[in-house]
């Protein structure tokens, strides 16, 4: 997978490859959001992400990308905070609860040249043989509690 993720995110680097093509192509479907998000976090994480997707989101990208380093984790280290999930925005471990066990998650910082520093990304998620992007999910799960 990580090769496969590392392809994808240099393509959005590439000029020549159409961005917005490759971005649709990670939209999820109500079934990966249902093998992605609790029964309770399933309605609100639509509700939430489909109006973004209109837009849609972008893939969050350095200019002059000379590095990409990037972390996955599955929902179990991001409850933990331990592996990978450490690379990983704090908020995370919040959202955790509210993520169904399975699917492995990503994030990822392009390193530029000459001023164009690091920028972060994260919200790809390994959805069985498929990626799908769910941006920031602590944005649209903060009012979520998920069921004991």
């Amino acid at each position: 997978m990580l090769g496969t993720v590392r392809l994808l995110l240099s393509c959005f680097v590439d000029a020549s490859w159409d961005g917005r093509a490759l971005l649709l192509a990670l939209r999820p479907t109500l079934d990966d959001y249902l093998r992605v998000f609790r029964r309770e976090a399933v309605a609100d994480a639509y509700h939430a992400y489909e109006p973004v997707w209109a837009g849609p989101p972008e893939i969050p990208v350095a200019r002059g990308v000379t590095s990409l380093d990037i972390a996955v984790a599955t929902v179990e280290e991001l409850r933990r905070g331990g592996g990978s999930s450490r690379r990983f925005p704090a908020a995370y471990r919040e959202v955790a609860p509210t993520l169904r066990p399975g699917p492995s998650w990503v994030c990822w910082t392009f390193r530029g040249l000459g001023g164009g520093g690091e920028v972060r990304g994260d919200g790809l998620v390994a959805v069985e043989d498929h990626l799908v992007y769910f941006p920031q999910p602590w944005r649209v799960l903060d009012t979520v509690r998920p069921s004991p």
